[in-house]
């Protein structure tokens, strides 16, 4: 017998464990830093295979002189054996202020993507610890209400990632036209990129992760680099003693 899981939250809660797996080009990397609560609510349905999620996320309250915003979406997977197939979907509603300014061409805007993926899981398959790869289909739209017209641009992305005691490697290829969202990653607004990292977790140990990883960009015939450290404290977490 299938068990059907329901998990609801309401309030301010870490985005962290539950948007994790979220594509760049829908939130960069960097969000968890400065902006690491959802405000508002999330949902998340499981059935055998089979799980769905959905979420509002309240960035600002209208007043006189601050514009009202919400991200709302969601994101599933389903399995079969070895292939999975998942869904991301997301829209970024930028709304007016109490006291309009007239003269600001945009009134409501709305910046959205829908990101589908069928990939394969061949952890089982391997001697590393996981590798996982993937193709997916974007496809990201852009509207401002005054203006009848929606923007629309579309793009594939191929992914690989692997995984091996404690390295972590990954690689990102995408190719297509740019995407300008305004929570994603900005190298999307090309119309090809590809993105390298290789991590070291340099400690998991009871509420406390540390990590290293060297990232490199590739666009525009130039090549990029930065390196980055990162300590994460988790006090919800129990650990392993």
């Amino acid at each position: 017998m299938q068990v059907k899981i329901l998990i609801f939250s309401f309030g301010s809660f870490p985005r962290e464990n539950l948007l994790k797996d979220v594509p760049d080009v829908l939130y960069r990397d960097s969000l968890d830093y400065y902006r690491p609560y959802i405000q508002g609510l999330f949902w998340q349905y499981t059935k055998g295979n089979f799980t769905q999620t959905a979420y509002l996320d309240w960035t600002s309250r209208k007043t006189d002189d601050v514009r009202e915003t919400f991200i709302m979406g969601g994101h599933g997977r389903y399995k079969h054996g070895l292939f999975f197939v998942d869904n991301f979907l997301y829209m970024y509603h930028y709304a007016n202020k109490d006291e309009p300014d007239r003269r600001d061409p945009i009134t409501v805007r709305d910046n959205g993507i829908i990101y589908l993926r069928l990939g394969g899981d061949f952890s089982k398959k391997t001697s590393l610890d996981s590798l996982s790869i993937g193709v997916a289909g974007i496809k990201s739209f852009e509207r401002v209400r005054r203006f009848e017209d929606m923007i629309t641009c579309n793009g594939v992305n191929f992914e690989l990632t692997a995984s091996y005691k404690d390295f972590q490697v990954s690689n990102t290829l995408y190719l297509g036209e740019g995407h300008d969202m305004d929570w994603g990653d900005p190298f999307y607004r090309l119309k090809s990129y590809n993105r390298s990292e290789i991590s070291y977790t340099l400690l998991d140990y009871k509420r406390v992760n540390a990590k290293f990883s060297a990232i490199l960009h590739f666009a525009e015939n130039k090549r990029h680099h930065h390196q980055l450290f990162t300590i994460t404290v988790d006090l919800n977490r129990r650990g392993t003693y």
